[in-house]
């Protein structure tokens, strides 16, 4: 099973406000990437740049992974579906708030999707997760219901880094706090609890990492491949392994101005550390046990 994980394409219809050229470097992008032959696209969340009010952004980025030409499950993040009042009252072009049922969002109407899906694929399951502030769509329920049966490895892809992906600068503050509440410390506590979860994908903080959230659990969250760093890792699951390889866009190499970093050279603070580029974990038999391989 090959997976690619991209996150954060930030697409905007023409004319392009936000960030002009992205569609172009998009469509660049994927003919960088489609030649790694993946049998499953993820892309965990703000799939637009302000989806949230104007049902034509999302209508379009679906045309566009329409066209790819390999499947995929996209899951929205705070620019595709508010996370929650406060937030869009304070940023209501980026993230307007919808206060009504998930069947009536704009996402859900587009996408046609309910707030948590899956695909088999190989021997894993993916599971892709939509959260709001309190989760009023009942996605975490829909997940441990899951979680709770016997089967295959799952990857669980969120739009929200679980753990934080740097211990310094702007990310160093910036994950769920603020977006989606006690659901991530729920959604945290599901992960973790499963004897079935082999990792965790998120996206929304436009930089690339690979963090461990317990002895069995790696946390991988992809870069923006529409604004920058352009970067998505490579999965492969195979023979009771787990390996990964991240993968670069067209797009720009780096987000974050050089005030954010706090010190940090841009491309450590975007990247990671290169040693984290590619690596292979084995699970043992009912996946209770990992060794890292260096």
């Amino acid at each position: 099973m090959r997976l690619l994980h991209l996150s954060d394409l930030h697409f905007e219809t023409r004319p392009e406000r936000l960030y002009v050229g992205v569609s172009s470097t998009l469509n660049s992008s994927w003919r960088e990437l489609r030649g790694l032959g993946p049998d499953l696209v993820l892309v965990s969340g703000d799939l637009t740049s302000y989806g949230t009010w104007d049902q034509g952004q999302l209508r379009g980025v679906k045309r566009w992974l329409d066209s790819i030409g390999v499947d995929y499950l996209a899951l929205p993040g705070n620019h595709d579906l508010g996370a929650n009042l406060d937030r869009g009252f304070k940023f209501p072009v980026l993230e307007r708030y919808e206060n009504v049922d998930w069947a009536r969002t704009n996402f859900a109407r587009v996408f046609e999707q309910g707030p948590v899906v899956s695909k088999r694929v190989g021997e894993v399951e993916v599971i892709a997760v939509a959260l709001r502030e309190r989760d009023p769509d009942g996605a975490l329920a829909e997940l441990e219901e899951a979680l709770s049966r016997p089967g295959a490895p799952v990857i669980v892809a969120g739009h929200y880094p679980l753990s934080l992906v740097r211990d310094h600068g702007v990310l160093a503050t910036f994950g769920s706090e603020g977006f989606i509440g006690p659901a991530a410390g729920r959604l945290a506590s599901l992960v973790l609890g499963s004897e079935r979860v082999i990792a965790y994908l998120c996206g929304h903080v436009h930089a690339a990492s690979v963090v461990r959230l317990s002895d069995t659990i790696l946390q991988f969250s992809a870069g923006a491949l529409g604004p920058g760093p352009s970067r998505g890792w490579l999965l492969e699951v195979a023979g009771g392994q787990l390996s990964w390889e991240l993968v670069a866009g067209s797009g720009p190499d780096y987000f974050w101005k050089g005030e954010q970093l706090g010190g940090a050279d841009p491309a450590d603070y975007h990247l990671g550390p290169s040693s984290t580029w590619r690596g292979r974990v084995s699970f043992a038999h009912r996946f209770q046990e990992f060794r890292l391989h260096s």
